[in-house]
């Protein structure tokens, strides 16, 4: 009897080390699939199509309040994977950042299940190309997930947001990491800029990386 207990504990733990070392490459592989960007059609019915729904999204009455947002967990992906209609139903533009790989769909407005599609807005009033526009993204341990490649961006990159009927260009002018609660960065301001946010590290933190780009003429 002793013999199986013991047998039984050594395939228990080894499947507990099997689990956490898997398990989170895992949820990483949905994570990717959930959040590949769109595809834009080639053919015009189609993208008109597209640039319609964006601009049918844009009016939709939105909760900006950010409430209750938490880390990505297996539950949180799973239901993310089985409600991909809600990613349609936020999508208002995309982000690309070439020389760091980023690819993303933007969502209109921050929640648990649109930052595990993409990058997300935080206000209103914003309009891409006018003002402030800011975007929020998870920072994840695997370098290449949503707004994980932030992390080696540089001055001087040019960052690129789409709502699929025109896009805008921006030059990267300020990286710096700040406290979470320095909310300063997210406001409105006079001149045309974009305002990226991530986690400063892919566990839990207090710090966030901001990058600031201006418009380009």
């Amino acid at each position: 009897m002793r013999k199986w207990l013991v047998i039984l504990g050594t395939v228990l733990l080894f499947l507990g080390v099997i689990t956490l070392v898997v398990w989170p490459s895992v949820k990483d592989n949905m994570i990717e699939d959930t959040a590949s960007p769109t595809a834009v059609p080639a053919e015009k019915k189609g993208k008109e199509a597209l640039i319609q729904l964006v601009a049918n999204n844009k009016k939709k009455a939105v909760d900006f309040t950010v409430k209750d947002v938490q880390r990505p967990t297996v539950k949180a992906v799973l239901a993310a994977q089985k409600n991909k209609e809600q990613k349609e139903a936020a999508l208002v533009g995309n982000i690309k950042i070439a020389s760091v790989g980023l690819d993303l769909d933007i969502l209109q407005g921050t929640t648990t299940q649109n930052l595990l599609y993409g990058a997300t807005t935080i206000r209103e009033d914003q309009v891409m190309g006018q003002g402030n526009y800011v975007l929020l993204g998870h920072h994840m341990k695997r370098d290449s997930l949503l707004f994980s490649p932030l992390m080696n961006v540089k001055n001087g990159a040019v960052i690129v947001i789409s709502d699929y009927d025109k896009s805008y260009r921006y030059k990267v002018n300020d990286i710096q990491v700040v406290n979470e609660d320095e909310a300063h960065v997210m406001e409105e301001t006079e001149d045309n800029r974009l305002t990226l946010i991530t986690c400063d590290k892919s566990t839990e933190t207090d710090k966030r990386l901001v990058i600031t780009a201006t418009l380009i003429p």
